[in-house]
Parts: structure tokens; sequence; C-alpha cells
């Protein structure tokens, strides 16, 4: 049975590959994603910061795993959401992250 759900939600825990010396370390940091209508998305100019950075903190319902440079866990809030969508290694994942799992599902169904 296939379930309607008026905004469907979903989490994955999305791998960030951040530049360091000689190369990257891999951190993860867990999504909750909100799944936009395709009408939604087509409204917005994916290739422009501006629509993108919306794009982004609309998709996203919170951030988890999250921790300042000591190692201090961190609360979810839009400021700390914006802060991460601020690093373009965050963001290209995150994005990339959102547009897998729905093209999966599409792929599926």
């Amino acid at each position: 049975m296939f379930k309607i759900v008026a905004e469907p939600t979903f989490t994955h825990t999305i791998t960030v590959l951040v530049p360091a010396d000689g190369g990257h370390e891999k951190e993860t940091l867990d999504v909750t994603f909100r799944v936009l209508s395709l009408d939604e998305v087509a409204k917005l100019d994916l290739a422009s910061e501006e629509d993108s950075r919306r794009f982004l903190q609309r998709v996203i319902v919170s951030l988890g795993d999250l921790a300042d440079g000591e190692g201090n866990a961190l609360p979810y809030s839009d400021k700390v959401r914006d802060q991460v969508l601020a690093l373009p290694y965050a963001r290209n994942a995150i994005a990339a992250g959102y547009f897998e799992a729905v093209g999966k599902a599409r792929q599926g169904n």
C-alpha cells in the first residue's frame, strides 16, 4: 500500500568530506529532510546561490550529531543550520544526499 502523506519527511546520515591538510576527513551528520513537491522545486533556480540556499533551508527540518570545534554537542537551530550551509562542502553533501534519496525513491516507484 502506498501512503499519501501531506508533508513527507525522512532522516539520513550524510557523509561530509571536510578539507584537511593533505586530503579530507570524513564526518557525518544526521539530516531530517522535508520532501518538496516537483512544482515547488520547479519554481526555484537551483543554479542561483539565493534559490539554492532557500531550497536547502526549506528541505532541512533538522540537523543532528553536530558539535562545535571542541566537540561539545550543538542543538539544532536555524542559526546553526545557516552556519552549516555557509560551508560549501557541507552544503554540497546535504544537497547531494537529498537528491540521491528522492531520486532513488522516484526510480523505485
